[in-house]
């Protein structure tokens, strides 16, 4: 970015923080290409505490860089988050698990890391991978296990944990029905969501909050469904703006969301 200017210069080019020198206006900018992740997400989150990029596949949506990155260091290229490979889920399927033949009552598949480690209590979502030498912005996201039991089924939506976290970057967040998930209890959306998908959150039984930005324009058809334990929902906008949001509820399949308590800026709808 630097470059395009005459006798502009970086103090130093391979390694940040560093200044970049504009001799003629006589003014040093400091740079850093380090994110802070209090941007990143809303909640406290350090770098040991990002699921490992490995574990989820992904899907090219945007390889074009679409602008400057200027004083950050997020990708303007992006893409998406598939689901989780199936070599880091177990294969608990409809609260069967194959090899010992056990039977779980409704359960869900847990992540298992490479060093034999689980993640069973918080999720955070990555914000950024690097695919075959190129970063990417992940700005879309659906972590459902892939093929978990081998024969190509789909897993359910969300694993075997307490805490979900989403990164800022993403803008739409995908369900798919499957394994009920009556573990999780709190959901941590981003604060530029726009699409809240289908069935995202399907059956979370145990879900009794959360907060939704006021940037989100869609909610689909049985993403709160059987959600029996949500009372409270948290909007960051106005109660015009919540009416104004596309809630899919054919068949009242997102009447746990609509008949919850929902605490606007300015005032409270079903209170």
């Amino acid at each position: 970015e630097y470059s395009q200017y005459n006798n502009v210069y970086a103090e130093d080019e391979e390694n940040f923080p560093t200044k970049i020198v504009f001799p003629e206006e006589n003014r040093e900018v400091d740079v850093d290409l380090e994110v802070s992740l209090k941007d990143i997400y809303n909640a406290d989150v350090s770098k040991s505490d990002i699921a490992p990029t490995e574990i989820f596949e992904y899907e090219i949506i945007n390889d074009a860089e679409t602008g400057a990155i200027r004083y950050s260091s997020l990708p303007t290229k992006e893409v998406r988050i598939t689901g989780i490979k199936p070599e880091y889920c177990n294969d608990m399927i409809n609260g069967y698990e194959s090899e010992t033949g056990q039977i779980y009552e409704k359960t869900n598949y847990e992540i298992i890391l490479k060093d034999g480690s689980k993640i069973t209590d918080t999720l955070v979502i990555p914000y950024q991978v690097e695919i075959n030498g190129e970063m990417y912005k992940i700005t879309e996201a659906n972590i459902r296990a892939f093929g978990s039991d081998g024969v190509g089924h789909d897993g359910s939506n969300i694993p075997n944990v307490k805490t979900l976290i989403y990164p800022n970057t993403i803008t739409k967040i995908i369900g798919t029905k499957g394994d009920y998930n009556r573990i999780l209890e709190k959901v941590i959306l981003p604060s530029n969501l726009r699409e809240i998908g289908e069935q995202t959150f399907y059956e979370c039984t145990n879900l009794n909050n959360i907060e939704i930005p006021s940037s989100v324009i869609s909610i689909g058809k049985e993403a709160f469904y059987r959600c029996d334990s949500l009372t409270t929902v948290n909007y960051t906008g106005t109660k015009a703006q919540w009416q104004q949001i596309n809630i899919e509820n054919t068949n009242n399949n997102n009447s746990d969301l609509t008949n919850a308590q929902i605490i606007c800026t300015d005032g409270t709808i079903n209170q």
